[in-house]
């Protein structure tokens, strides 16, 4: 018998350590940012301003329209990593979903699929989930000795 618990509790400890290896240093879904606020832009990040992440970007506030921005800690300070939105026919689809939690488990549901990433002063925006994308959103140190810290607002 302990000798049956032992071997369980050997699986279950090797099981553990290998899903926490796997898991993203960076949230998997806006809703965990600690927050729950995340930063909008209108000007490729020269100026920002905080907000739910369940807004819609792009959306249109006071005749200019807003996208997220991520920001990152590098060894030389804070940076604008990249820019995103939703693509057109997931934004159309998104903002037909009636308002509020229909709409942000829809969000949740989609997770990365359906959104746009480029790098602040690029003209192209490019799926997340493509490879170029995927490599937009690898921020990494100046330096380039690994993955910049996502800063979120407080």
């Amino acid at each position: 018998m302990w000798v049956c618990i032992g071997v369980v509790t050997f699986v279950l400890v090797i099981v553990l350590t290998m899903s926490g290896r796997s898991r993203q240093h960076y949230p998997s879904s806006d809703a965990s940012t600690s927050s729950g606020k995340i930063y909008y832009t209108a000007d490729e990040g020269k100026t920002f301003e905080v907000g739910p992440w369940t807004l819609v970007p792009p959306y249109e506030k006071n005749g200019k329209t807003f996208v997220r921005m991520h920001k990152f800690q590098d060894v030389k300070g804070i940076k604008i990593g990249y820019l995103e939105k939703y693509a057109d026919e997931t934004h159309k689809m998104l903002m037909a979903e009636e308002e509020g939690r229909p709409r942000e488990i829809k969000m949740d549901e989609l997770g990365f699929s359906g959104r746009v990433v480029k790098r602040p002063g690029d003209e192209n925006w490019i799926p997340r989930t493509s490879e170029e994308g995927k490599a937009i959103v690898e921020v990494m140190t100046s330096d380039g000795r690994g993955r910049a810290n996502p800063v979120f607002p407080k």
